[in-house]
């Protein structure tokens, strides 16, 4: 056998770990959960005006506990922090000022994303349905905001949809 055929008899097993170890590097990142926290907790008296109400300036406080679950993820390899806080409560309740019972069935999440580059995105939805338990109307309110903010140039998209309607 040539010394260059007995190279190859030697290299070829040599190579095989070098090149599993390059496969292994190549494949997608994994993320790392860093931590899941889920709480209840009282909810501070809050006030919505009841826009289907007429005249509209039925102001609805309310109040009760919050149901919080909060997780966030890093990834080692990009350095990307994704965060996520979604709360939702389907007893909260409520006076407005002419007597008038109300519950409230709220959810909100918010999706943030913070990359080393120094661009961060938040996404954040309020969805409420205020459900009259007397003679006002029920009614509805859904916010959406979404802003993308970069340290070099500050805010560089900021969307925001708010929309109340009377079902």
């Amino acid at each position: 056998m040539s010394n260059r055929g007995l190279l190859r008899l030697i290299a070829l097993p040599a190579l095989v770990p070098v090149l599993m170890l390059w496969m292994m590097m190549l494949r997608a990142a994994p993320v790392h959960a860093d931590t899941t926290t889920t709480v209840t907790e009282p909810f501070p008296a809050d006030a919505f005006s009841n826009v289907c109400s007429t005249p509209a300036d039925e102001v609805v406080v309310f109040g009760g506990a919050l149901h919080e679950t909060i997780s966030s993820s890093f990834n080692p390899f990009t350095g990307k922090i994704h965060s996520i806080w979604m709360q939702h409560s389907s007893d909260l309740r409520g006076t407005g000022i002419s007597g008038t019972p109300y519950v409230v069935s709220q959810t909100s999440n918010v999706n943030e994303e913070l990359n080393p580059s120094g661009t961060s995105s938040d996404t954040t939805t309020f969805h409420e349905n205020v459900i009259s338990q007397g003679r006002m109307p029920n009614f509805t309110l859904h916010t959406t905001l979404h802003m993308t903010f970069n340290e070099s140039q500050g805010f560089t998209a900021s969307i925001s949809d708010v929309r109340t309607s009377c079902p």
